[in-house]
């Protein structure tokens, strides 16, 4: 329960002041009094008691506010081809998914386009990142840009866990003789904030997990968070053999 409310801010210098409180219960116990701060979005607020100031009538806290520290990654993708080139360009999908332990979806690269699909089942937003498989892109890792993790609502005894998922978009217009890769990728992320405002990722806190149409699924490796997610299509590809028979006369060199 709470008595009384107070604002700090800097017109009063960053300090607040109950005077008159009881001291005392009706049966004589010392009453004890706990300050606390409301919620500030993106910092970490920790109370500490000063005793040196502290006496018998008057207690003395320090409200200390740490912000938290940003994190910043990328979920790069590869496009592999097998069997021959082409020009066609090739899309990706990023996804920002809400799972049972996501109380808000997974942030999205900062500097992407995020369409809002009113249509998809929760209306999550999504981005999109095209790369084409013309000369040095096929092969070439892309990234959908840099994803800033700073959560604004800080609570020290909650764990954080974003969730996306990368596919690739496969056209209507199918390409004939392209086998597109229709399997996906689900990117688990798992944190928390320490009281001193750092991110501090869990035990085994980046899942990666490469999912397939026939229910199948294959633990993605990665060395210190470096990874690449490759989606392979297949191009058909055909031969032509050609052999030359002489018939009368001398062979001569011919194309």
């Amino acid at each position: 329960e709470y008595l009384e409310y107070g604002i700090l801010n800097q017109d009063n210098n960053w300090v607040h002041t109950w005077e008159g409180l009881p001291k005392c219960n009706v049966d004589g116990s010392v009453i004890q009094y706990r300050v606390e701060e409301n919620k500030v979005n993106g910092f970490v607020s920790t109370v500490q008691k000063d005793e040196a100031t502290s006496t018998e009538n008057t207690y003395s806290f320090t409200l200390t506010n740490k912000e938290v520290e940003i994190l910043r990654l990328e979920i790069p993708v590869v496009k592999v081809l097998e069997g021959a080139e082409t020009d066609e360009k090739f899309t990706f999908k990023l996804e920002s998914i809400c799972n049972k332990n996501s109380a808000q979806p997974a942030p999205m690269p900062t500097y992407s386009v995020v369409y809002e699909d009113d249509g998809r089942v929760e209306g999550k937003p999504y981005s999109y990142k095209t790369v084409t498989s013309k000369g040095s892109k096929a092969g070439t890792p892309v990234s959908f840009g840099e994803i800033i993790i700073k959560p604004d609502e800080v609570d020290l005894d909650y764990g954080y866990s974003y969730l996306w998922r990368v596919s690739e978009v496969i056209p209507e217009s199918k390409t004939p003789g392209v086998t597109y890769d229709d399997g996906y990728y689900d990117i688990a992320f798992s944190f928390y904030v320490n009281a001193d405002g750092q991110i501090s990722i869990r035990d085994e806190g980046l899942t990666i997990y490469r999912k397939n149409k026939d229910g199948t699924q294959t633990a993605v490796d990665y060395n210190n968070g470096s990874y690449t997610l490759p989606f392979t299509n297949k191009i058909e590809t055909t031969s032509i053999s050609v052999n030359k028979e002489w018939v009368g006369g001398e062979p001569v060199d011919a194309d």
